[in-house]
């Protein structure tokens, strides 16, 4: 459905993380992925406020958030059953930067982690990337 992350699913303001570069995420992307937000809060009961801090990434940790991130992943296709991501799919998101290289690193390297369950695989997969990879991505 979505190329988030993403994760995601997946990253932290600039003020927190330095001097990070931006990379805003495809106005297409964008779309899909609120409305996958808006489907998993609804359906996971999490927090309103889930979609606001996805990106920039200030997710807590709780049971709440790692089945907001899960259904995330799996409504919008970028992650399996078992909680990992789909690296090729993750990396459309970044298509438009000039250091896919070291962001598709971090991403196999965190992808690599495992939990106590899927949720905790997600989540766990999900914050290795925010807090490692050399880009932010926004909304």
């Amino acid at each position: 459905m979505i190329y988030t992350v993403f994760l995601i699913i997946l990253l932290p303001i600039l003020g927190t993380y330095g001097s990070k570069p931006v990379l805003k995420m495809p106005s297409q992307s964008t779309e899909k992925f609120m409305a996958a937000a808006t489907h998993c809060i609804k359906e996971t009961g999490a927090p309103e406020d889930c979609l606001t801090l996805s990106l920039p990434w200030k997710l807590p940790q709780n049971e709440l958030t790692e089945k907001y991130l899960y259904c995330l992943g799996q409504t919008t296709k970028l992650a399996n059953s078992d909680g990992h991501y789909y690296p090729e799919k993750v990396m459309k998101l970044f298509a438009g930067s000039d250091i896919k290289e070291d962001i598709e690193k971090t991403m196999v390297e965190c992808n690599s982690l495992e939990g106590d369950n899927v949720f905790d695989v997600n989540y766990r997969i999900t914050d290795c990337f925010h807090k490692k990879a050399p880009v932010i991505l926004s909304l």
